[in-house]
């Protein structure tokens, strides 16, 4: 929860990755509980965050945005 909103997180490192299934099983999830899902995975060293929803990528300062 940040700010009184709850946000999901999928976390994926190495050759881990989200498969179709998995996204729509995530995406459902997220219209019940009334959450965005942010999917966190790292790339060459850093970690990047993004909006599953649209693809959008976010900056982790600012997640309010969603």
């Amino acid at each position: 929860m940040r700010d009184g909103k709850s946000v999901l997180v999928e976390c994926k490192a190495g050759r881990s990755f989200l498969g179709a299934e998995r996204k729509r099983e995530l995406l459902g999830i997220a219209e019940v509980a009334g959450a965005p899902v942010v999917l966190a995975r790292r790339r060459r060293k850093r970690v990047e965050l993004m909006n599953l929803a649209d693809g959008r990528l976010l900056d982790p300062k600012n997640l309010p945005e969603l």
